[in-house]
């Protein structure tokens, strides 16, 4: 009873201040505490920023999931693909949350970005339905979002806007407020890159967060971050096996516990994190 308690006060917390363009899941996330890797993104960082992080020709596929504070009721199922032809970048996901039976949320987005020199800009497309169980209505919502990034030798900044259109869910529930977060990546000389991120939501407080990814091999790769609000410590690890790259991430909060990401992506636009000299 106390665990399907829980889930309904998650859904219920859900509806009063969703964020229907919330950032697609991304394997680093919870272990970089929410920020994002712009320098050489996967899938999943394109369908949220839109980074300019693949070469032409190159894609990607990541499929995996992610566990809520060790609960299986509270899975984050997730796929999505991405590819970058001239100047144009398309990128496609799909994920659901929770289970059909008790609560869950499908979430579709796709988005296209535009290259021009070390600039990049973007748009995006987010199409939510929930449900509770099989006895209630099912409930959809649709937004966009817009995005840019600028790349120099060191730096990456980028900016991007989700739930624009300020939709509901409902008649009856209050709109999504719209979201704008500011990322930002400083590529080290040697093998690393120090992340950062700033969000703004409505009359919620300002979220911050850093974090660092480390390369200490050419096939493997190890990060950490913190969170604010709420405040959450992460890690994990990124190994090249066989023709993919397998992320384990996970991260604590200080009272609900430990959340967990697992993925596998394959595809031409692989990581490499091999900068101008490696560690003494």
């Amino acid at each position: 009873m106390s665990k399907l308690w829980f889930i309904l006060s998650f859904a219920m917390l859900f509806l009063t201040s969703a964020t229907l363009a919330d950032e697609f899941v991304s394997p680093r996330r919870i272990g970089m505490g929410r920020t994002q890797v712009l320098s050489q993104s996967p899938s999943t960082t394109l369908l949220n920023v839109p980074s300019g992080g693949l070469e032409r020709r190159q894609w990607g596929i990541e499929a995996g999931y992610n566990r809520r504070f060790e609960l299986a009721d509270l899975d984050h199922l997730f796929v999505a693909g991405a590819y970058r032809r001239g100047r144009f970048t398309v990128a496609f996901g799909a994920s659901q949350f929770g289970k059909a039976d008790l609560y869950a949320e499908q979430l579709l987005k796709g988005s296209v970005a535009f290259h021009l020199d070390s600039l990049t800009v973007g748009g995006s497309l987010s199409a939510m339905q929930v449900q509770f169980g099989g006895n209630y209505e099912q409930l959809r919502a649709a937004t966009f979002g817009l995005g840019a990034s600028y790349r120099t030798a060191r730096l990456i900044a980028a900016f991007d806007a989700d739930n624009l259109t300020s939709p509901s869910l409902s008649a009856t529930s209050s709109d999504i407020e719209p979201v704008y977060s500011l990322h930002a990546e400083f590529i080290g000389k040697r093998a690393f890159s120090v992340t950062g991120r700033l969000t703004l939501e409505g009359n919620q407080k300002a979220q911050l967060g850093l974090g660092q990814i480390i390369s200490l091999s050419d096939r493997s790769s190890f990060f950490w971050g913190i969170a604010g609000e709420p405040v959450e410590f992460g890690g994990g690890i990124e190994l090249s096996v066989a023709s993919g790259t397998f992320t384990y991430a996970t991260s604590v909060h200080p009272v609900l516990g430990f959340s967990h990401t697992v993925s596998f992506g394959w595809g031409t636009a692989r990581e490499s994190r091999k900068r101008e000299s490696e560690f003494d």
